[in-house]
């Protein structure tokens, strides 16, 4: 049920695309239900995924153990701009990253 929701809040932003994942058990019949395509990644592709996510978990540690935020009320906009900054598309190592996952998934 939970998948099923994700993947509805995902059609309702991005429109409907083939659903890949690392063999969940609970996506497939999500897919069947919503009438989208399910494809399994192989270990390699579930690894450059995974080294993407790693690297955005890693940047995102990085910036809260020199920046967290302490004050009471805050909007968090330092998060916003340093958000911005981040800049993760521009990243050479991200960048070649994100075209083999692009690759991966023929989405070139």
């Amino acid at each position: 049920m939970t998948a099923e929701a994700f993947l509805r809040q995902l059609i309702k932003r991005y429109g409907r695309h083939p659903v890949y994942t690392d063999g969940a058990t609970w996506y497939p019949e999500a897919c069947r239900s919503l009438g989208l395509e399910h494809r399994l990644l192989n270990d390699e592709y579930k690894s450059l995924i995974e080294r993407a996510i790693q690297a955005v978990k890693d940047r995102t540690e990085a910036f809260n153990d020199n920046y967290s935020c302490r004050r009471s009320g805050c909007n968090l906009n330092h998060v916003k701009n340093w958000l911005r900054l981040f800049n993760l598309h521009k990243q050479p190592e991200y960048l070649k990253l994100i075209t083999q996952l692009k690759e991966a998934i023929s989405l070139k």
